[in-house]
């Protein structure tokens, strides 16, 4: 399973089981403020199928000018609480090795910039989401060795908390209790929904990096405060990889991308 967080598009980071090598985006106007975005995927995979894959998307999106700009510059995952409120995204640093993201709060128009997240070098906080009263934003760290985790941040960089359980520097499951990804609050603000993998991995002695299949890959559904969680689907041993939940307007139903 290969873990991606270095994509530059506004997407959850990838944990599929091929990895996306390279990544090209080209941004065409179409009209006033209407954009079409190219994506070509080139992928290599152990699948037969997958190998020199190439897949190549066409989306339109309407965007403001500036928001294009920074579409294409060293901010990704950008998310805003509601309609004219702050924007969080993650910058990232140009640097030699691996991504090395931190989390920033701004006005619309990019007035009032403060920097939220304070990662170790080599380390990335991604895939932002604001708590529906605008006090509090959800991210993923992903240091360069080791298990993801998710944590919450004040929006004024205040109250770090860590939602996963915890984990030794370096280390990664089945040593540690999970691994957390593409994490997402209700629209009521009671909960967190999340990707988390535990258990073994096959073969013996792989990682997260090269693994083929995880013992648990599940949905889970925490409280703000990372208590209470539950899981909420899981397919079964070595099966499934249910990605990228989304909530629904009333909080009671989730949709997400399953494999």
């Amino acid at each position: 399973m290969i873990r991606s967080w270095t994509r530059r598009i506004a997407t959850p980071p990838s944990r599929s089981l091929s990895s996306a090598r390279s990544t090209q985006i080209r941004v065409r106007p179409r009209s006033e403020g209407l954009y079409e975005l190219g994506i070509s995927l080139a992928r290599s995979g152990n699948h037969p199928d997958e190998r020199n894959e190439v897949t190549r998307l066409r989306v339109l999106v309407i965007l403001a000018a500036a928001v294009v700009a920074g579409a294409v510059g060293t901010s990704s995952q950008a998310t805003a609480p509601g309609q004219n409120g702050r924007i969080v995204f993650e910058r990232l640093r140009f640097q030699n090795g691996p991504p090395w993201g931190e989390l920033f709060v701004a006005n619309p128009d990019g007035s009032g910039e403060r920097q939220i997240t304070h990662p170790a070098k080599g380390t990335e906080d991604g895939g932002p989401d604001w708590s529906p009263d605008d006090k509090r934003i959800v991210f993923a760290r992903a240091p360069a060795v080791g298990a993801h985790s998710i944590w919450t941040v004040s929006a004024n960089g205040g109250r770090l908390r860590r939602l996963t359980p915890p984990c030794p520097p370096g280390r990664g499951i089945p040593s540690c209790a999970a691994d957390d990804g593409w994490q997402v609050w209700s629209a009521d603000g009671k909960h967190i929904a999340f990707q988390r993998l535990t258990g073994a991995l096959r073969p013996r002695g792989a990682t997260l990096d090269n693994a083929t299949a995880i013992y648990k890959d599940e949905l889970v559904v925490t409280d703000p405060n990372g208590q209470h969680a539950h899981t909420l689907v899981w397919l079964g041993p070595w099966r499934g990889d249910p990605q990228s939940p989304a909530w629904s307007p009333d909080s009671r139903r989730l949709v997400f991308i399953g494999k």
